[in-house]
């Protein structure tokens, strides 16, 4: 049979690829940004959601970025209304770079279904963009320029929050230390100095700290008033004296 080469061949439809984000999450908390500058602490419509980010409540590219917010656990929607969410809250207020906005970045990237399977998957290193976008494929069933595109969102999330290194291996989030508790010698100085400056309540005079460099990098600290008078020196004088000849010193 002869077919009619006029007659144009349909184009074979890509299928439809799950659910899964297609931008970073450091972009979505960008977006999301702009929301909450303008409803803080209220709900807020979907019509209000397009005003806050400048475009179209009805266009596809609305309705793709709202799943992409909802998808990283950034808005939450109930009851014909949405508001931000409390872990874009503590993203958003987290000092940057500290172990707090690492372990919440961490929490909005396993988030979407996808992302949580590829992190069970790849527990210890992450493989390059290409490798992620073949798994998307074969395992999750995208299409290939939907599996790109969610591939480097996922891998560029982590990367973006310090949660990988360059060659794609998970770095652990570590608490900040904490201050360490002083020693007992830095108690007892402390304890010292505590008053040091306080003036005297007869005299109005303060005080001041002298150290004494000694042998063997030894000191000796005074603590004498600023109104120190000859006849105060001789008797520290006479103390120190009396105190030689107790230790047998000449």
């Amino acid at each position: 049979m002869m077919t009619d080469p006029t007659i144009a061949t349909p184009r074979k439809k890509k299928p439809n690829s799950p659910k899964a984000p297609g931008t970073s999450l450091r972009s979505a908390v960008a977006e999301v940004s702009k929301i909450y500058q303008r409803y803080s602490h209220g709900s807020f419509s979907r019509g209000e959601m397009a005003s806050a980010l400048v475009m179209s409540a009805n266009s596809g590219a609305f309705l793709g970025k709202a799943a992409t917010l909802k998808e990283y656990g950034l808005v939450t929607e109930g009851g014909g209304s949405a508001q931000v969410s409390d872990l874009f809250k503590a993203i958003y207020q987290a000092p940057g770079g500290s172990a707090e906005l690492k372990r919440n970045a961490l929490e909005a990237v396993r988030t979407p279904a996808v992302f949580a399977r590829l992190l069970q998957q790849f527990s210890t290193k992450i493989p390059d963009n290409e490798a992620l976008a073949l798994r998307l494929e074969t395992k999750e069933r995208f299409n290939r320029d939907r599996a790109l595109a969610v591939a480097s969102a996922f891998r560029t999330s982590l990367a973006e929050y310090g949660l990988i290194d360059a060659n794609g291996n998970l770095l652990p989030v570590r608490d900040e230390p904490a201050d360490e508790a002083p020693s007992d010698e830095q108690a007892n100085d402390d304890d010292d100095d505590g008053n040091i400056d306080e003036p005297n309540p007869k005299t109005g005079a303060g005080n001041q700290r002298l150290e004494v460099s000694l042998s063997d990098g030894r000191k000796a600290v005074l603590i004498v008033p600023n109104d120190l008078t000859k006849a105060d020196t001789k008797k520290i004088s006479a103390i120190l004296s009396a105190l030689s000849a107790d230790y047998g010193i000449d």
